[in-house]
């Protein structure tokens, strides 16, 4: 069981989070450090937004929700710049014994659908296009 591991640090929980419609809509400067988060919400991590109050289930068996146009991709409902994003922010502190050991930290995102970018203390660590892979 990974999670008995000392090696293993457990980011489960209540982030702050901000959602918008539109990927060019995300707070500027988020991943600062400095960055003043007091007015978002509260995500719970795992979590889903929809299910949280946050946009709108877009699953369908009856057509695809989005024109397939590569490498134009646009949404069929109202707006078609519709491409909801989501920042997060969670702060933490590394156990000490991994700084004085040296050792290398990885960041395991379980689950994340289409796109996903992660900084550190300001700095992208970096990105994923793929959808919910190991």
């Amino acid at each position: 069981e990974k999670r008995a591991s000392r090696r293993f640090l457990d980011l489960n929980g209540t982030w702050k989070f901000a959602w918008s419609p539109r990927a060019g809509e995300v707070p500027e400067g988020f991943p600062e450090p400095s960055f003043d988060d007091a007015a978002w919400g509260e995500m719970p991590v795992p979590g889903n937004w929809e299910l949280n109050g946050h946009g709108y289930p877009i699953y369908t068996n009856v057509i695809y929700n989005f024109h397939s146009d590569p490498p134009w991709i646009r949404y069929r409902g109202k707006d078609p710049d519709y491409n909801p994003t989501g920042a997060y922010r969670r702060s933490f502190d590394v156990p000490q014994e991994w700084s004085d050991q040296g050792l290398e930290v990885y960041l395991h995102i379980g689950a994340v659908c289409c796109g996903c970018r992660a900084w550190l203390n300001g700095t992208e660590l970096g990105f994923s296009t793929d959808s919910k892979l190991p």
